[in-house]
């Protein structure tokens, strides 16, 4: 009998090899000796500076604290998170050591999260005008303990000029009204929450991002940090394999739209990009040349597991022509829109003068232009790429639902991952996207 969800059972058999490296360096580094296992984990955080502090402008500054890792991506040994996430397959030796520093002395732990901190910054740090500080679920007391934010947001303790804003993420399901007050007692009244929401198709959310949150969830803790007085940015995806460019645009505008009707102050918008151990990096590897998906278009050669550059152009343009109280909440994400632009660069590079322009307005856009992209909507269906993206949506058209696009592509992971008993598993995710 199946009891786990589809998307489950695939993201465990992708980090299988990543799980079993982490039991290996963990029980190696709960044999280590209390003081060489914490020089070993300083260590590593002295030798990557750029890890934890990835994001500088006089706007805007991010510092990764060190941590235990996302909860919902690592369950004991055991990986198997969101499909189209991985912050940790390159990097498994230092999390497991950090891991075991933990559980063998939390205040040594504790005082690793502190250095991490200042080893990229400094002592009386000048902040930006907003500066994130995150450890992925930064509510989860697991990784980040209560008792440090007093240590990290109090006044005359690391910053010599405070922010005028903290932005902090953690998922729904942490949210509670206590949290939030116990925390404002150290970081004040300016900070906006954000969470990583992806789409507002909540059966998509769950049966194929693999993101275990509910609407319901979203619903309570927007409500929650708004009645604490801060403000809520919602995070959302642009594109995921198994879905059409009719699919990717129409959930993504739902989305926006629902996100807004919630009262969120801000949605940030990423475009999906190729990560080691992920569904779209699966797709990309595995199935890119697949005929039955290459005929109904949901792969696309060398372009499979992330959106056309027209999809994202498409999904974004409603809300660019929108009423001001609307356009300026929808905005496009300053780390992960440069790493798609990098991503796909290559991808188009057979007409480099039209992608130069399409990329040079991408860039115009993220520094706050939309004009930009408004201009571009005509210029797009005037290059080589217009007639092959025609020929594109006309392959899906065959698809008219959702569940049908994601039956199809969970049939083919299956055949790949379970040869002998794909059915089974495919009939059973079947059952769990037409509920």
């Amino acid at each position: 009998m199946i009891h786990k969800m589809f998307i489950t059972d695939v993201m465990e058999k992708l980090w299988s090899p990543i799980s079993e490296q982490y039991k290996i360096e963990y029980d190696k580094a709960m044999e280590f000796e209390l003081s060489s296992l914490n020089n070993s984990v300083l260590d590593e955080i002295k030798k990557i500076p750029e890890k934890f502090y990835f994001f500088a402008s006089p706007q805007l500054s991010a510092t990764m604290l060190a941590n235990i890792g996302c909860s919902h991506q690592k369950k004991g040994h055991q990986f198997a998170g969101c499909s189209m996430c991985d912050y940790y397959s390159t990097n498994i030796k230092g999390l497991a050591q950090i891991n075991a520093l933990k559980d063998r002395d939390l205040d040594l732990y504790k005082k690793a999260v502190m250095f991490s901190f200042e080893n990229s910054r400094g002592n009386n740090v000048v902040g930006s005008q907003i500066e994130t500080v995150t450890t992925y679920n930064f509510l989860d007391e697991d990784s980040f303990p209560e008792d440090l934010y007093g240590d990290i947001f109090g006044k005359g303790k690391l910053y010599s000029r405070r922010p005028i804003y903290f932005k902090f993420e953690t998922r729904p399901a942490m949210v509670t009204k206590e949290k939030l007050l116990k925390l404002k007692k150290h970081i004040g009244n300016r900070v906006i929450v954000s969470m990583g929401i992806e789409t507002g198709n909540e059966q998509l959310r769950n049966h194929w991002f693999n993101k275990g949150t509910t609407n319901q969830q979203i619903t309570d803790a927007v409500k929650i940090i708004k009645d604490v007085g801060w403000r809520v940015t919602g995070n959302l995806l642009i594109g995921m394999p198994g879905l059409t460019e009719h699919h990717i645009i129409t959930t993504f505008q739902e989305s926006v739209n629902w996100l807004l009707s919630l009262g969120v102050d801000e949605i940030v918008c990423s475009p999906i990009v190729l990560k080691p151990c992920t569904l779209q990096n699966f797709f990309n590897k595995q199935l890119s040349d697949n005929v039955l998906l290459t005929n109904y278009g949901l792969v696309q050669g060398k372009h499979t597991g992330m959106p056309h550059i027209f999809t994202v152009l498409r999904a974004l343009y409603p809300f660019l022509t929108a009423a001001p109280e609307i356009s300026s909440k929808v905005a496009p994400s300053a780390f992960h829109f440069p790493i798609y632009e990098s991503m796909v660069k290559n991808e188009y590079a057979d007409d480099a003068e039209a992608f130069t322009t399409i990329m040079h307005a991408y860039e115009q856009y993220r520094n706050g232009d939309k004009n930009a992209l408004l201009l571009l909507e005509k210029y797009a269906d005037e290059t080589n790429w217009s007639d092959s993206y025609q020929c594109l949506l006309a392959k899906q058209q065959k698809i008219t639902e959702i569940s049908e696009s994601l039956y199809l592509t969970a049939s083919e992971i299956g055949k790949i991952l379970w040869s002998d008993s794909w059915e089974k598993r495919v009939d059973h995710f079947q059952k769990e996207i037409t509920v």
